[in-house]
């Protein structure tokens, strides 16, 4: 199933200044998966080298946590990629 993905601005030399792109999956995690295949460059920034996610997702506004990336998605959902912030 297709779904948006919306590229945060700090995020955008990974996709050639693509902003919204449309992947394919059935989970949160296969949507990554998709969008790391069709810009590779992105990947480095997704994942970890064990495959932990290493940045911020919301789906349709809302931040999800990690162990949440099975989450299940249709084709009216928008994921959104953030910047994850360190501080404190």
């Amino acid at each position: 199933m297709s779904v948006v993905i919306e590229i945060s601005s700090p995020l955008l030399k990974f996709t050639e200044e693509t902003k919204t792109v449309i992947v394919d999956g059935n989970t949160v995690h296969e949507c990554l998966i998709d969008l790391a295949g069709v810009y590779p460059m992105i990947s480095d920034f997704l994942f970890d080298m064990t495959g932990t996610l290493k940045t911020v997702v919301a789906v349709n506004g809302a931040v999800i946590p990690q162990k949440r990336l099975d989450m299940a998605v249709s084709s009216d959902d928008h994921l959104t990629l953030l910047l994850p912030v360190d501080g404190g």
